[in-house]
């Protein structure tokens, strides 16, 4: 692949302890925080420390994108919007600067049409409430086994592969290159991520233009 990493960041739940944010973008090099706002796993909810993290990434100029964690349920077209539906009553109306992002990395690979299905329903709904929307999942068990990629174009991606850059999704918008990094700020590991893309200022643009073209 090898692009040029444009942005580096972390990606951040309730089980990381982030005790400066200060010291994460002064001396960790932090430009962005994806963060995870809720899932669906075991019923829908809401991120217990989402409102926190976001604040604190306000405070410290870091970018900000949020991510939404599948469950078993997200296999069929009318699922996708409901979660979509989900995390902009979580939003809230906030102002994001990074992408709005699916995690279907719980999939399996007999739901691959459903799922699929539900990616693309995600996305128009995000993108109809003038979000840019994302995917999220590990380059082999998820874009290769999970999703039909061919269906998937117009959406971009955000992929997990550890050791080496992704072979499967060779034109991802972020790479997630470990979940074991060692950041200032942070007493706990943390996932770390590069982004091929300035998305603040993709995303600044869409918003003058009036949404995704």
């Amino acid at each position: 692949m090898k692009n040029k990493v444009v942005m580096t960041g972390v990606d951040l739940s309730h089980w990381n302890l982030w005790n400066s944010p200060e010291k994460a973008k002064t001396e960790g090099g932090v430009q962005f925080a994806m963060l995870k706002i809720g899932g669906s796993d075991n019923g829908y909810y809401k991120d217990p420390k989402f409102d926190t993290f976001y604040d604190r990434c306000v405070l410290n100029s870091i970018y900000v994108g949020v991510y939404f964690f599948a469950g078993s349920s997200f296999k069929t077209y009318a699922e996708g919007e409901k979660a979509a539906n989900y995390v902009l009553k979580l939003l809230r109306g906030r102002k994001l600067s990074m992408p709005v992002v699916i995690d279907v990395e719980k999939g399996k690979s007999k739901y691959k049409v459903g799922q699929t299905d539900a990616v693309l329903a995600f996305q128009k709904v995000i993108e109809k409430a003038g979000y840019y929307a994302m995917v999220y999942g590990s380059d082999v068990a998820t874009f290769k086994n999970m999703l039909d990629l061919s269906r998937l174009k117009g959406i971009d991606k955000w992929v997990a592969r550890y050791g080496k850059e992704p072979e499967n999704v060779a034109d991802c918008g972020i790479w997630q290159w470990t979940s074991t990094g060692k950041v200032a700020g942070f007493f706990t590991f943390v996932d770390c991520d590069r982004a091929y893309k300035n998305y603040p200022e993709i995303i600044a643009g869409m918003n003058k233009k009036g949404g995704k073209k």
